[in-house]
């Protein structure tokens, strides 16, 4: 479970106890700017490529990426597609 405005927040790695990912998911709150790419970035290259088989990112957002520094919407695509990773983005209005 991942949380991203201004900072990336890692709350619980990979862990299938469901009282863990519910703290976690509690824990996390949204702030003023986004950086989207650069989580899903973070997320894909340190947690899910050393992975081995089927991976996926349920991301949730209001899909506006306001302030990443390292990476862009193009850059974003071309590492999901390279890295096979499934995305499933669900949008909520702020």
């Amino acid at each position: 479970v991942v949380s991203f405005d201004s900072k990336i927040r890692v709350h619980s790695d990979f862990t299938s106890d469901r009282d863990q990912l519910r703290s976690a998911i509690l824990e996390t709150r949204n702030g003023g700017s986004t950086r989207l790419y650069d989580a899903v970035q973070e997320v894909i290259t340190k947690y899910l490529n050393p992975i081995q088989g089927r991976k996926a990112i349920v991301l949730y957002t209001d899909g506006v990426d306001t302030s990443s520094h390292r990476a862009t919407d193009r850059s974003t695509l071309e590492l999901v597609e390279e890295s096979d990773v499934l995305v499933f983005p669900i949008e909520y209005e702020r």
